[in-house]
């Protein structure tokens, strides 16, 4: 509960991107929610860079009207710079795209698996990073955006 007040206190910047405070914060939150390893969390959140949303659709081979809000890839995370990190919901994106950082140093990366077994994993770390993403909502508050996050959840399939 401590870190879900930490990060609704850290919620209220006035810095137009993440502050060095809210970063730290939302990957506290993430480590506490993810367990994975200490020596992981001890290396830090990994940079955080801010990108236009079609720049971020480009980045997902999407057509410039996706619905991508943040992509963790080779060790940064891209967030859409229209997001507001004052707010709960954009510090909880940030959260979910620690999660996948985490996940990456942990099990390696989805690409490095055999191709039949890329998908499931894909959407399992899908799930996981989206259930992280509710939780830290649902504890500050937002309950319609969590429930909405888990509903992304749950229609995660492979094609």
């Amino acid at each position: 509960m401590k870190f879900f007040l930490l990060l609704a206190l850290l919620a209220g910047s006035a810095f137009a991107g993440p502050t060095e405070k809210q970063i730290m914060g939302a990957w506290a939150v993430a480590y506490g929610q993810y367990h994975g390893l200490r020596s992981v969390y001890d290396e830090g959140p990994p940079p955080v860079q801010l990108e236009s949303k079609v720049e971020l659709c480009a980045r997902m081979n999407q057509p410039h009207t996706c619905h991508v809000r943040g992509v963790y890839e080779d060790g940064v995370i891209y967030m859409d710079a229209a997001l507001n990190f004052e707010t709960i919901e954009a510090m909880a994106m940030l959260v979910h795209e620690d999660v996948h950082h985490l996940q990456h140093k942990n099990k390696g990366s989805v690409n490095d698996l055999p191709e039949a077994e890329r998908c499931e994993a894909y959407i399992a770390r899908e799930r996981q990073a989206y259930l992280i993403q509710a939780n830290v909502l649902s504890r500050s508050g937002a309950g319609l955006a969590a429930m909405m996050v888990l509903h992304i959840a749950n229609a995660q399939t492979c094609q």
